[in-house]
């Protein structure tokens, strides 16, 4: 295979991987069995919750690893493997990571006083995620197996770097895919938005919440795009690495706010 060939496919592998994982998101990947009632928890549920330190346990191998494959698509599409081939070694552990995530759950026994009598992978969910892996495997396996790296391999930027406006530390890109996890979700928000007022408001403080519940959460992804790039400049400039990350919470800060006045 030409280097040529070799470039071609792992660009059309890490498209591949990243489809696949957002699917893999969407779908069930871990049962719970209770007594009277079966619970369970798709990709982006889980996430969440090891983002909110909820449910931890058995849903922290699946998290880790899926953050870990999240930066390494980023370093497919930059084409990081072309000039930092060590780095290959991030992806290799995230499949290792998601190799050893089957028999983890397999053999994971609930907590003390828990109402989770059984725990179960869900397979078709698991088999999307792990060929995921796969592909982004393949895709920086490939970048690595190019003989000849041009300048044109080693000046390509991220799909991370482009909305950015640069590159980001790995703190940054973490949270930068934890700042889009809401998104799948915003219709759901639009959708349930309305109900809020269906409870009597009780004071002035009670409506001022409900209202700006709802005008964070459905401008959220009008927002979103200006403000990651405002803060990714705004931590340039000044050099103070903090200043990303502490402007990227002010919308959460300001919708528990508001949360807050609705008690």
């Amino acid at each position: 295979m030409t280097d040529q060939q070799k470039q071609t496919w792992a660009t059309i592998l890490w498209v591949i991987g990243l489809c696949l994982l957002f699917v893999s998101l969407l779908m069930t990947q871990i049962i719970l069995v209770h007594d009277t009632y079966v619970d369970s928890d798709s990709g982006f549920m889980i996430l969440f919750n090891i983002f909110a330190f909820h449910k931890l346990g058995i849903n922290w191998p699946y998290g880790i690893a899926t953050i870990c494959a999240f930066i390494s698509l980023s370093q497919c599409c930059g084409g990081d493997y072309y000039r930092l081939r060590w780095l290959i070694i991030f992806p290799i552990l995230t499949f290792l990571l998601g190799l050893i995530f089957m028999p983890v759950v397999l053999t994971f026994e609930p907590a003390p006083y828990s109402s989770v009598m059984e725990t179960r992978i869900g397979w078709s969910g698991y088999f999307v995620w792990m060929l995921a892996l796969t592909c982004i495997l393949a895709s920086g396996s490939l970048q690595c197996s190019v003989n000849t790296v041009t300048d044109d391999m080693k000046g390509k930027r991220s799909i991370i770097e482009l909305i950015l406006g640069g590159k980001p530390s790995i703190c940054q890109t973490i949270f930068f895919f934890l700042m889009l996890l809401p998104l799948p979700y915003w219709p759901m928000a639009l959708v349930v938005a309305p109900f809020l007022f269906d409870a009597p408001i009780h004071n002035a403080f009670d409506e001022i919440g409900r209202f700006g519940m709802i005008i964070t959460a459905l401008s959220y992804p009008l927002y979103l795009l200006p403000l990651l790039r405002f803060a990714w400049a705004t931590s340039f400039r000044t050099g103070k690495k903090w200043t990303f990350y502490v402007l990227l919470l002010i919308p959460i800060v300001f919708f528990l706010i508001f949360v807050l006045m609705t008690k």
